[in-house]
């Protein structure tokens, strides 16, 4: 094993989904334990934990999930959730108690024992209450971008999605500090005529966040978050997500220095990339590098649908003539993962 680490993978923990976040700059003397946690307040609270191994295996940065590890997380009242492993996701799991209290104003934390007997634990983290946003828009516009191939310019049809969303909560008066995700739902029809529904996590790996302490203001009006190329996603209807979440100030510098770090393009003149905190600590005062965070955190849940005709009517990626091997113009569901049948309960044409 190399005495170094040139690249750690932290496991950013979504709403029901969770995506590898691959940062570079990130340097460690060993191998190194990451765990990766949040806590959700919403309609069904829930929480979910990641626990890896990252280190040099055979000349190439990877990481590995750790089976069989004791997850559990903690209120200040001592009230405890013992989360279940789903060993083929590689992440631990489990749906709040009725018993159990989930409540803004909270403190919690997550501790970890490893099969070997290493013990972790976060630090408390208070639950912030969330804003509740007011409305979710699109604004198409154009972006030219630069052909790699041939070096010409061509423009490309975009869509901006826009926020308009109070920073106050009835709980504070101080402006929250906010993070954002979003999520994709939309029809794909194959050759057979057979309509599938896609879902997809939207944007990854790229961090939207906001400080409102920044702001004066009470609240943000049509504040441009994110944006999408316009193509075949968008033919035969589409719902955009968009979940909204509190952030505590130790949690707003976690998320913002992974920000920071995913968009590091590597030119000489960016300033350099600060290391990113943590909230995880060995309880045995073990050596070996922890890193992840751990935050509880209320949601807001928010949907817009686009209809085909709001987007001039985009090409359909299916049919498609001449194919040799077999893909998803021949059956919608070769898509391992996201794709159904069945049509979401929300989903209104």
């Amino acid at each position: 094993m190399k005495n170094n680490i040139g690249i750690i993978t932290l496991l950013s923990l979504l709403w029901a989904c969770v995506d590898e976040v691959t940062l570079k700059n990130q340097r460690a003397t060993a191998e190194a334990i990451v765990i990766q946690g949040k806590l959700v307040k919403a309609a069904t609270a829930s929480v979910e934990a990641t626990v890896l191994r990252v280190g040099d295996f055979e000349n190439s940065d990877a990481s590995t999930h750790i089976s069989g590890a004791k997850v559990s997380l903690l209120a200040q009242d001592g009230a405890r959730v013992e989360l279940v492993e789903e060993i083929l996701n590689r992440i631990y799991r489990a749906p709040i108690p009725a018993n159990f209290p989930v409540k803004t104003g909270t403190a919690y934390r997550l501790q970890v024992q490893l099969p070997n007997g290493n013990r972790y634990e976060s630090a408390a983290e208070t639950l912030l209450a969330v804003p509740k946003m007011k409305q979710v828009r699109f604004r198409p516009f154009a972006l030219k971008q630069s052909s790699n191939a041939t070096n010409a310019v061509e423009t490309l049809p975009y869509l901006a999605f826009q926020v308009s969303t109070p920073l106050q909560t009835t709980d504070s008066r101080e402006n929250a500090r906010l993070r954002w995700t979003f999520f994709a739902t939309y029809k794909f029809s194959d050759n057979l005529k057979k309509l599938c529904y896609y879902n997809e996590a939207l944007l990854n790996p790229q961090v939207f966040i906001y400080n409102g302490e920044l702001l004066s203001a009470e609240r943000l009006d049509t504040f441009s978050l994110a944006e999408i190329q316009l193509n075949h996603r968008l033919a035969e209807g589409f719902y955009v997500t968009v979940v909204q979440e509190s952030l505590s100030e130790n949690g707003y510098i976690y998320w913002d220095r992974v920000k920071q770090l995913s968009e590091r393009s590597g030119n000489m003149f960016e300033a350099p990339a600060g290391k990113i905190i943590t909230n995880i600590t060995s309880m045995d005062n073990k050596i070996q590098p922890v890193y992840g965070y751990f935050y509880p955190t209320e949601q807001d849940t928010a949907r817009l649908f686009i209809s085909p005709a709001e987007v001039g009517n985009p090409s359909p990626y299916c049919p498609v003539v001449g194919m040799v091997t077999p893909s998803i113009c021949y059956d919608c569901l070769a898509q391992i993962t996201g794709v159904t049948l069945q049509k979401p309960h929300f989903w209104i044409d």
